[in-house]
């Protein structure tokens, strides 16, 4: 009976260990996602400065209703303006091609594999980045095969579908839209203030902070599934390998 006794205090001991250890680890996980809410004012950070001298710069009278990216190394800004063109600064990692034609923007990078990318190297001027103006930003369909870097929206588009992103994702809109993620490596802050959207996501492996409250498992990886307001748009992430803020 002693060694039983022995045996469930170790067992108990264990368990409040892990906790401790879980919620500590969360809340580290937490606070580093919130803390890349300085993506949604990634247009502030030097570099991303319309003063900066842009290798590539130019305005389309047309709209953009389309935009598709195969590859892309470095940071990529989606923002509502008064005319619609890209700028491109003069970066070291690689070439950036575009072309566009019939209100589609196609965008590759021709340059070599970013392989060991850190969130502070997403700021140095050395570091690429790619500016697509909109002035009907919520017309705009996004589709992005390959992003390797971190990628900010600071307004509503249409409709948002990404393969996969190795890096950051920030998003800070008026209203929600349609998403589909297939996978995030990294972080991810989304903030929609009027969410109106089924939000599904099948694996977080990280920490996760959400304005709504949902059925929580201490065990990864962790799944989402909630509908908020009416449920308008749709948000589907397949997997999170890092941690994830969604907030309004």
């Amino acid at each position: 009976r002693f060694i039983i006794i022995v045996l469930l205090l170790g067992i108990s001991a264990s368990i409040i260990a892990g906790v401790s250890f879980f919620i500590n680890d969360r809340d580290k996980l937490k606070n580093s996602v919130i803390d890349l809410s300085i993506m949604k004012d990634i247009e502030e950070q030097k570099g991303f400065s319309d003063t900066e001298n842009f290798a590539k710069e130019e305005n389309f009278d047309a709209e953009i209703k389309e935009l598709y990216i195969e590859k892309l190394n470095g940071g990529l800004l989606i923002k509502q303006s008064n005319y619609n063109g890209i700028k491109i600064t003069d970066g070291e990692k690689g070439n950036v091609v575009y072309s566009f034609e019939n209100g589609k923007l196609i965008i590759d990078d021709k340059g070599g594999e970013t392989d060991n990318i850190s969130i502070k190297d997403l700021f140095k001027n050395n570091y690429r980045r790619t500016i697509v103006y909109s002035k009907n930003p919520e017309e705009l369909i996004a589709k992005i095969t390959n992003l390797n870097g971190a990628m900010s929206i600071d307004t509503n588009i249409k409709e948002l579908t990404i393969e996969t992103v190795n890096g950051a994702l920030g998003i800070d809109s008026k209203e929600s839209f349609n998403m589909n993620i297939n996978s995030i490596n990294g972080a991810a802050n989304i903030k929609m203030e009027n969410f109106d959207a089924n939000i599904k996501i099948n694996s977080i492996n990280g920490g996760v902070s959400t304005f709504f409250e949902y059925e929580e498992s201490n065990l990864f990886p962790r799944r989402i599934d909630k509908k908020i307001k009416n449920g308008r748009n749709v948000i589907e992430i397949g997997t999170v390998n890092g941690a994830i803020s969604i907030d309004n």
